[in-house]
């Protein structure tokens, strides 16, 4: 399972909870993957969002709560790590290297995704809620 959520001035446009496609080999790779598929959404926003007539200056901060996962985007080339990858999910890497997306580190308790992916207790739900401005 993986999530994301695409905020626009600081409210949830869209928000999707799903199964990954692929069979991860490794947690980078179930994360690398999620912020592929997440990369697609923040490219179509921002696609429309220029349709609009809004323009959207500089790369869309991408929360991603694997170090390594980030590594594998912004090094280019081919490691015995990430080797096996499909090419698909170089989306990811395409747009950090083209300046669209920018992976920024965010704990796993601060990652606002989780509430899609995980059971989440009353005590973690409700502010989980909150966060994404659902409430």
């Amino acid at each position: 399972m993986f999530g994301y959520v695409v905020y626009y001035c600081g409210a949830p446009v869209p928000y999707v909870a799903k199964h990954l496609k692929v069979i991860a080999l490794s947690s980078a790779e179930a994360e690398y993957a999620a912020a592929s598929y997440a990369c697609k959404e923040i490219t179509f926003v921002r696609k429309v969002l220029v349709d609009l007539g809004y323009v959207c200056n500089g790369p869309t901060v991408l929360a991603v709560d694997n170090e390594a996962a980030i590594k594998i985007a912004t090094n280019l080339g081919v490691t015995a790590r990430n080797k096996h990858f499909a090419d698909a999910l170089h989306y990811f890497r395409h747009l950090v290297d083209h300046l669209v997306v920018k992976p920024t580190f965010v704990r796993t308790t601060m990652q606002r995704a989780d509430g899609f992916t995980k059971p989440l207790g009353k005590t973690l739900f409700r502010p989980w809620v909150a966060s994404l401005g659902l409430k």
